[in-house]
């Protein structure tokens, strides 16, 4: 979960698993950490409308999903594998 500051405020499993961060490593960080760097610009303005028109379910759902992921070698921009 976001708050409406864009910082991360809860981390389930899922959230590990797809993108390779422990749980507690992503709280109060940036929403944008997880965003690859070419659509940053654009994010904090849908964060913006998704707060004045709340909805709930999976976000991005049906299609596909990159993010920027943990790995041994630091983060990287990929395609988030097990996003549906």
């Amino acid at each position: 979960m976001v708050n409406d500051r864009g910082l991360i405020t809860l981390v389930n499993p899922q959230t590990e698993q797809l993108f390779r961060y422990r749980w507690k490593e992503l709280p109060e960080q940036r929403i944008e950490m997880l965003v690859p760097e070419r659509y940053r610009s654009a994010h904090p303005d849908q964060g913006h409308g998704f707060f004045q028109d709340p909805t709930t379910g999976t976000k991005g759902a049906g299609r596909a999903c990159r993010g920027v992921t943990a790995g041994r070698s630091g983060s990287r921009d990929g395609r988030i594998r097990g996003h549906r």
